[in-house]
């Protein structure tokens, strides 16, 4: 059998006979029309009024969003920006960067799209720089919440990215947007050490110390909506999830949970890929 290697492939030969099993996510079919499954998505949400409700009356939408780390984001943030445009809401996107390095501008163009770069203003989250931050208290560990003062500019903030499972808040997506996402380096790094505790375990939100502090700030702060995709293991979108910060975000995981998550089987050896 092949397994992925570097950037390449090994092969490994096993006796049949040795073989306990080959554990690996379920293959799920990836959507066609990811923008059509965006627009739909906007009017049938999770735990939460349409989109296009959301912004009526409204002048200003935040869109965060993921970094180079992540697939792009560009199907699910242009159906948002188009009914940004039609209501008249001015778009500002903003890419969560956390802890990683910037990117470069033709790195965020191939990101997102000429035509959302050309269209919107765009920032790249900076977690060292002083001056681009606001402190609105702490979490109940002490970790004060400390984020890119972008968010308390706008009148709508909307996160978009994708859900599988993570080392550190058990699930990506939702309020890791904002913690660790758009937060000052300091406030990441009293997180992340939260990785010693019992619990911080991929695959597990509740009592998870890492997914509970950054969900504990996130509803501290201003955070209106999510449009997220469900992904395989190659990063095929096998379903589109909008609404409510932390209602469509569960409902995303429980998916996702149902992908990545295999019966346990003991071996001798195990040959992991």
């Amino acid at each position: 059998m092949d397994l992925e290697y570097g950037k390449g492939f090994v092969d490994i030969s096993v006796d049949p006979e040795h073989l306990v099993a080959v554990l690996q996510p379920q293959d799920v079919k990836g959507i066609v029309q990811v923008e059509e499954a965006v627009r739909k998505s906007l009017e049938k949400p999770i735990g939460a009024p349409a989109l296009s409700e959301i912004l009526k009356g409204k002048k200003k939408a935040l869109i965060l969003t993921v970094n180079f780390t992540r697939p792009s984001p560009k199907a699910l943030i242009q159906p948002i920006a188009e009914l940004c445009d039609r209501m008249k809401v001015e778009v500002t996107i903003l890419i969560a960067r956390g802890r990683h390095r910037s990117m470069s501008k033709e790195e965020i163009r191939a990101h997102l799209g000429e035509e959302l770069v050309r269209r919107h203003p765009v920032f790249e989250h900076d977690p060292f720089d002083e001056t681009k931050h606001i402190e609105v208290g702490s979490t109940s560990r002490g970790i004060p919440i400390r984020v890119n003062r972008l968010l308390f500019e706008h009148d709508v903030v909307i996160g978009t990215g994708i859900i599988e499972p993570s080392y550190l808040c058990g699930f990506s997506g939702g309020r890791k947007l904002l913690m660790p996402g758009i937060s000052h380096y300091k406030s990441i790094d009293l997180n992340h050490y939260l990785l010693l505790e019992k619990g911080a375990i991929p695959g597990v939100l509740e009592g998870n110390p890492l997914s509970d502090d950054s969900e504990e700030a996130a509803r501290k702060l201003p955070y209106h909506w999510i449009t997220y995709s469900i992904v395989g293991a190659e990063d095929q979108v096998s379903e589109v999830v909008s609404g409510d910060p932390f209602q469509a975000h569960r409902f995303a995981c429980e998916q996702s949970r149902r992908i990545f998550t295999r019966p346990r089987r003991l071996a001798d050896i195990v040959v992991s890929s």
